[in-house]
């Protein structure tokens, strides 16, 4: 009985919440854009990407991806200027599990098709403007709604301003 109490003593002076890694997880300010994509024939276009008040990147993308792309890939898109952005196209994935008593199961689906737009630092404004061939379309700007990141708890480490956006690409399509 002395060693239950003990041990229920420990627990009461440890507690139950997982302790912080040895080596807390890196945290760096981030905004990101996700844009849906609908399903249709696979286009090129550039998309002109800057913030702020810095001179915008161009960049090459194939929107949406090709039926025949390999569904755990993405496209990287090639750009060309300052910007401090990663860009890539991806599909989406969802994931469910069940667990239950004769088991657990699991899927996943594909979802649509996603451009990403990585931009580092906090800017307070990021525009993107999409052109497929000699056809521009109207400049659309966001400013993302930053919030304290913590990547290993919020009791953990040091924390990080993150931001995401959604758009659909109705929206970065419209005439100019």
């Amino acid at each position: 009985m002395r060693l239950l109490g003990g041990l229920g003593l420990m627990l009461l002076a440890t507690g139950c919440e997982p302790e912080c890694p040895a080596q807390p997880t890196a945290c760096a300010p981030m905004a990101e854009v996700h844009v849906t994509v609908p399903d249709g024939t696979p286009e090129a276009y550039e998309l002109s990407l800057g913030a702020d008040d810095e001179a915008p990147s161009r960049c090459l993308v194939v929107l949406p991806l090709p039926n025949d792309w390999p569904f755990a890939s993405r496209q990287v898109a090639t750009c060309v200027g300052e910007s401090p952005a990663y860009v890539y196209v991806q599909r989406a994935a969802h994931g469910d599990c069940t667990t239950g008593w004769n088991g657990s199961s699991c899927s996943v689906d594909a979802g649509p098709t996603e451009l990403v737009v990585e931009r580092s630092g906090t800017p307070t404004r990021i525009t993107l403007a999409l052109t497929r061939g000699s056809q521009k379309f109207s400049p659309r700007s966001v400013e993302p709604a930053y919030a304290e990141f913590r990547p290993d708890g919020p009791s953990c480490g040091m924390g990080c301003q993150r931001a995401a956006t959604q758009l659909q690409l109705a929206e970065l399509t419209e005439a100019e």
